[in-house]
């Protein structure tokens, strides 16, 4: 019973990894409102297929990302390493963003009112 017991545990933790990714709470309203003149039928269809994509891209990944990481000599570790220092980069910057002047702020408005 082991192997059923950390297959179950291998899909659960795959579900809620990919959960944030997917996002279905902003997904299902933008969705909608990019189909929002087709029938039921079409939506249905579209669906299907954006999951098929989907799955096909991660199963894409699943295999050859090994053979990718491999082929450029990087680890897990590394590859966590990475990523924390861009998502650290990424905070300092807006952290450290220089202040906005009225001016900018000023022109920023005037180009989204000549944009509509």
């Amino acid at each position: 019973m082991q192997g059923v017991s950390h297959f179950w545990e291998l899909i659960l933790g795959t579900v809620i990894a990919l959960l944030p990714l997917i996002n279905p709470l902003a997904s299902a309203p933008t969705f909608l409102a990019i189909t929002e003149g087709d029938t039921r039928e079409r939506r249905l269809q579209q669906l299907r297929m954006a999951c098929v994509y989907m799955v096909a891209i991660l199963v894409c990944f699943l295999i050859g990302g090994t053979f990718i990481m491999s082929f450029f000599g990087l680890s897990i570790p590394g590859l966590r390493i990475a990523g924390g220092l861009v998502v650290a980069g990424i905070g300092f910057g807006m952290l450290m963003a220089p202040p906005r002047t009225p001016a900018s702020a000023h022109a920023e408005a005037e180009a989204r009112a000549n944009r509509r």
